[in-house]
């Protein structure tokens, strides 16, 4: 394709958390389809895979596993008002990233709901039927409640579209089903 369609321009920047498959996948074509200079864009992934594809479009690369205890030190300095970021991860809880996105006024899109890591798997001390998809689902829910009630009228989706998610948790019937949107952030 010679010249792609630019279709919006974004004036902030755009932070990936992850860097596998599908943030390799989707990183050409942000960058293809939404007016955004390489040196806006910043990766932050537990695991040097992906690397040589980052430097070959000019992003900066940063390896660092994400914690409970070191992610706002981390994502900070990389997200503002304004900013996007998009969660292409596992074991990175997408709850924290939400609550992160709304104090520091900036965007969020998702694959999963994806709790931190012993979360919801076998082993953990979550019972079994909070291991579920359901349950970061409902924990978003009240999120959203949280956030009408004050105002908040930015959106998160959830489009099934990590394989991990998919195979182990959501109901084989949920992988047709619809895109739903629901309202977060600040």
């Amino acid at each position: 394709m010679s010249n792609p369609k630019v279709h919006v321009d974004f004036p902030g920047r755009i932070l990936f958390i992850g860097f596998g498959s599908i943030g390799q996948g989707v990183l050409p074509l942000i960058l293809r389809h939404i007016g955004i200079a390489p040196e806006r864009v910043t990766i932050v992934t537990a695991e040097d895979k992906g690397n040589e594809e980052a430097a070959k479009y000019g992003i900066k690369f940063i390896t660092e596993r994400l914690t409970r205890e070191n992610y706002r030190r981390v994502l900070n300095p990389l997200l503002g008002r304004g900013d996007f970021l998009v969660n292409v991860s596992v074991e990175v809880s997408s709850i924290a990233l939400i609550k992160l996105c709304w104090d520091k006024g900036a965007m969020y899109l998702d694959t999963c709901l994806e709790p931190w890591p012993g979360g919801n798997g076998p082993g953990s001390a979550v019972v079994p039927t909070a291991r579920s998809s359901l349950t970061p689902a409902s924990t978003a829910l009240r999120l959203a409640k949280w956030a009408c009630s004050h105002g908040v009228s930015r959106r998160v989706k959830s489009h099934w579209s990590n394989p991990r998610a998919s195979m182990n948790t959501a109901p084989s019937s949920w992988s047709t089903a619809p895109v739903h949107a629901v309202p977060l952030g600040m």
